[in-house]
């Protein structure tokens, strides 16, 4: 059998228009059977074959608007017995409150089919807010719509948008306001936490003991629901919570209030407000609308979210090769990458939700913490998470240090995307070492905390080269921390 086609547990899912490119010819033939089996007056066609491996058992399915519609659901079946042996028995689903729906859909069909490109996207942006991670009941309808809203966002035809705390109902009238907004009546009320929030959560931004304060909070939902879940949690707006006092906390929350705010630089300065609040990290969202941009159903643009530093230092342009299309970086908010058209195709105004995290540089007894404002000139080599830099004072030729972006202290607490980022910069280090400078070996270290000889709160990892003869006798390396106990091989000798 062929790599075309959906696998779950038993069963296999394949277009009708891939069932030629099957490799096994007995299982291609029973679905041709079955298709010229149809009544020829049906109401609905179908598109999609089911196959049970096991048993033998054969549905065709019909998907309603299976081209257009990003998880189409099913309109009608007809379930063959094994071996076809009876007619077959046929079931519509128009009637149904919860429908079967169909995710992955681009595994069914062959690769050139139109439109599979934009599919292989949105399933990427799906996998990305986690809405895969358990597919128990997300075969339905009712259940999907729950989920998606869960993480934060809601289905636009076939782009994930996310959920704000100001936002109408009709937020595809944001920016084209003529006058004055009336920005009470964009509060939302809802019952779960806006995408920006949802984002702090998905990159560990929100560890047990957080505080968080809502700047613009509209009706308090994000509030409320941060409370719900055990964390301390306030908020001020002009107009809902103008009363309660604005103060600094962890972790600011500005939402997408700057599309509440009709003056440019009011906005800058509900930002730059909002920003000094915040200890630790700002989240902030926007929807932009419309902007002239490609678009057709085959390629959307990505929803997929991503956390940058705010240094101006850690700022860089790339291209993404499969779309040539840059993801850009705007004091450390980071756009999703946007999908490319060629030439002549449609234009269309249409509304972008973004969300990003700004990470607040913090101050240490001698001032701004050196490892959040390094210069540009410094930096080495760096990803999204971390920088490498050479030690200011170093203990031999080569000295480096490997920085998480984000200011936090220890090691232990650093996210497990951050640790792989570390470690995936301590490889490029090393082997860029090895080619400048040839050392014999290496000490990799960490001073974890002040009683361990940390000396500035923001972790980082020393990787220090060794060379032959650098010391008298180098054994116990890192062991000579604490000296009386480093030399255990006399003893033993």
């Amino acid at each position: 059998m062929g790599k075309i086609g959906k696998r779950v547990v038993d069963d296999l899912y394949i277009h009708l228009s891939a069932v030629c490119e099957l490799e096994d010819a007995e299982h291609r033939g029973l679905i041709e059977q079955a298709i010229q089996r149809l009544p020829t007056a049906a109401e609905h066609t179908p598109s999609v074959a089911k196959l049970n491996l096991r048993t033998g058992r054969l549905s065709l399915l019909a998907y309603r608007d299976f081209d257009d519609d990003p998880f189409p659901e099913l309109a009608a079946s007809w379930g063959f017995a094994p071996g076809l042996t009876a007619a077959p028995s046929y079931r519509i689903y128009a009637e149904s409150l919860n429908p079967p729906i169909l995710h992955r859909k681009e595994l069914l069909v062959p690769p050139a089919y139109p439109g599979r490109e934009g599919w292989v996207r949105l399933t990427s942006t799906a996998e990305s807010l986690g809405l895969f991670d358990d597919t128990t009941t997300i075969g339905f309808k009712l259940n999907w719509q729950r989920l998606v809203e869960s993480k934060g966002y809601r289905l636009d035809g076939d782009e994930f948008v996310p959920l704000g705390n100001d936002l109408t109902g009709n937020h595809a009238a944001l920016g084209q306001v003529e006058g004055p907004i009336q920005r009470h009546l964009t509060a939302l009320t809802r019952s779960t936490l806006s995408a920006p929030v949802q984002l702090l959560f998905r990159h560990g931004l929100l560890p047990p003991g957080t505080a968080v304060f809502d700047y613009g909070c509209g009706r308090g939902g994000d509030v409320a629901g941060l409370a719900a879940n055990g964390f301390t949690a306030h908020g001020w707006d002009p107009h809902f919570a103008a009363d309660q006092p604005i103060f600094e906390a962890d972790v600011v929350n500005l939402g997408f209030v700057v599309n509440v705010i009709e003056y440019p630089a009011e906005r800058v300065d509900a930002l730059h407000k909002a920003f000094k609040l915040a200890r630790r990290a700002m989240s902030v969202g926007s929807c932009c609308t419309g902007v002239n941009r490609l678009v057709d159903r085959s390629a959307t643009a990505s929803s997929r979210l991503a956390t940058r530093s705010r240094s101006t230092s850690h700022r860089q342009s790339s291209t993404t090769s499969s779309s040539r299309c840059s993801t850009r970086k705007s004091s450390g908010l980071a756009t999703p990458s946007r999908s490319c058209l060629p030439t002549g195709q449609p234009r269309k105004r249409s509304t972008e939700c973004l969300a990003g995290v700004l990470y607040a540089p913090k101050m240490s007894t001698t001032g701004l913490c050196p490892f959040c404002a390094l210069p540009s000139a410094r930096i080495l080599l760096h990803n999204d998470l971390a920088v490498v830099v050479r030690d200011a004072y170093p203990v031999s030729p080569g000295h480096t240090l490997v920085i998480p972006v984000r200011h936090v202290a220890s090691f232990f607490d650093t996210t497990a995307d951050e640790r792989s980022a570390l470690l995936s910069l301590m490889d490029a280090a090393k082997w860029s070492l090895q080619t400048e400078l040839e050392p014999a070996g290496y000490n990799i270290g960490i001073n974890d905390g002040p009683s361990a000889g940390q000396t500035v709160g923001h972790l980082h990892i020393h990787l220090i080269p060794r060379y032959l003869g650098d010391r008298p006798d180098p054994r116990g390396g890192i062991r000579w921390v604490i000296p009386e106990n480093a030399d255990y091989w006399t003893e033993a000798t």
